[in-house]
């Protein structure tokens, strides 16, 4: 099943990398598009990730802003559709901010007039950035409204399999509900949420990754996603606490090129001489769980690099994290940072 998901990862990157030769050979503003193939073994955890982005609704330039509210004159933004949430009231669009020192940056569209979009929080910018507003991922992309995916439906978490989400910190679980005798909606629903809405809109940012614990017995299944390649820099909030987050581009980079090693827990993930005093990235290889660290013995005898817990002490930097693949995150020091891995195509 390994090799099946490599070749299915290099295909959809060799087509990603491909168009996008295409786009820039006729234009440099045309968005490079592709796909991305992700393999779900069963009886197996994976986790997977989506760095492709949706196309844009909305792309154009800001005229000013007043508080919160970011005003572009020359533009006509179709309000029922940007405004739209999710089962949970959750904004299912956002502004991606593409020019200037905040470049990268994703803001919740809250509300919107024909002409300007409220946002929760516009301090950083100037008002005159070049944006674009796209859709966020939703379970219903990745794995189809109706579970066309195919993962093992099932009257209770213990009997299907489970998607789980790290929303601010704090972990969601899905499965595709089906009671098995015609009483009930089948439907996605949201484990423990007390609420027996579809929960096919649940969404999956773009910097997020998602676990998918799949249950034995059953057949591989895969998932397809389409879309354009980020053309504007990362900007990945780390946090306290666990995430899972994505390499933000379709190409493979090692442990060391994501730049989370800077030295510095103000700007990077924090280092130690154990994984007790380590931030710490989780990899599933071979369906079991490997942890990672960067290892400081504090006092300067040897070389401060990435290692394995159990793996002794040589140098893991250049560990792949592949496209369409997401790494769990545990971060341990208080202080929240701006991750911005670069590109590396």
């Amino acid at each position: 099943m390994k090799a099946d998901r490599s070749k299915n990862l290099l295909f959809g990157s060799i087509v990603l990398l491909w168009s996008g030769f295409v786009a820039f050979a006729q234009t440099v503003s045309t968005p490079v598009v592709g796909f991305l193939k992700n393999s779900l073994p069963a009886g197996q955890m994976s986790m997977v990730s989506f760095p492709l982005l949706n196309y844009p609704v909305v792309s154009s330039v800001l005229t000013s802003k007043s508080g919160n509210v970011l005003n572009c004159a020359g533009a006509s933004f179709a309000t029922q559709t940007i405004t739209q949430k999710n089962y949970a009231n959750e904004p299912l669009y956002y502004v991606e901010i593409k020019s200037g020192s905040q470049s990268g940056l994703m803001l919740d569209v809250l509300s919107a007039t024909t002409t300007s979009i409220t946002v929760a929080d516009a301090s950083s910018l100037t008002g005159n950035e070049s944006f674009a507003v796209r859709k966020y991922l939703t379970l219903a992309d990745v794995f189809g409204a109706a579970n066309q995916a195919g993962l093992k439906s099932g009257p209770s978490q213990g009997d299907a399999d489970i998607v789980f989400l790290v929303v601010g910190g704090n972990w969601k679980q899905f499965f595709y509900y089906d009671d098995q005798v015609g009483f009930d909606a089948v439907q996605w629903l949201e484990l423990g949420s007390g609420s027996s809405a579809d929960a096919s809109s649940a969404r999956i940012d773009p910097d997020q990754g998602i676990l998918v614990q799949r249950r034995a017995g059953g057949t591989t299944v895969g998932t397809l996603v389409t879309g354009t390649v980020k053309d504007s820099p990362a900007n990945i909030p780390m946090f306290n606490g666990m995430q899972i987050v994505t390499n933000p581009w379709p190409t493979s980079m090692t442990l060391e090129q994501l730049g989370l090693r800077t030295g510095n827990s103000s700007t990077g993930l924090q280092q130690g001489d154990s994984v007790g005093t380590s931030d710490v990235v989780y990899r599933i290889e071979g369906g079991n769980w490997v942890q990672y660290y960067i290892y400081d013995d504090q006092v300067g005898f040897d070389p401060i690099q990435w290692v394995k817990l159990g793996g002794g002490s040589s140098d893991q930097g250049s560990t792949l994290i592949n496209p369409g693949e997401a790494i769990l995150v545990q971060r341990k020091a208080s202080n929240s940072f701006a991750w911005a891995p670069a590109k590396n195509f």
